[in-house]
């Protein structure tokens, strides 16, 4: 397992991170619209938004974060033309 991959599988890691304390976001904000809990000058709402962008980040870091995943390990071109060779003949680059 090279350092690309690696850092493939701490982003997803991440995401699964985010996704946890986003449904837990979610749930405190109902729970808090319910009267289970009061907290001073806070708002449902702002749990309930935090919660939302928190599994949106989650399940894009789950997918594993193209972008940002590029941006850290760009691909040679060599490794470019390989993947579009592969796929265009219907074989999987196995390097």
């Amino acid at each position: 397992m090279n350092a690309d991959e690696m850092f493939g599988v701490a982003v997803r890691i991440l995401g699964v991170v985010l996704l946890c304390y986003g449904v837990q976001d979610l749930v405190d904000s109902g729970l808090f619209k319910l009267d289970y809990f009061i907290l001073m000058d806070s708002n449902p709402s702002y749990y309930f938004i935090r919660g939302l962008l928190s599994i949106a980040a989650g399940i894009y870091f789950v997918r594993g974060a193209p972008l940002l995943v590029s941006l850290a390990y760009p691909a040679d071109e060599e490794d470019e033309e390989a993947t579009k060779i592969s796929n265009s003949t219907g074989n999987k680059n196995e390097s």
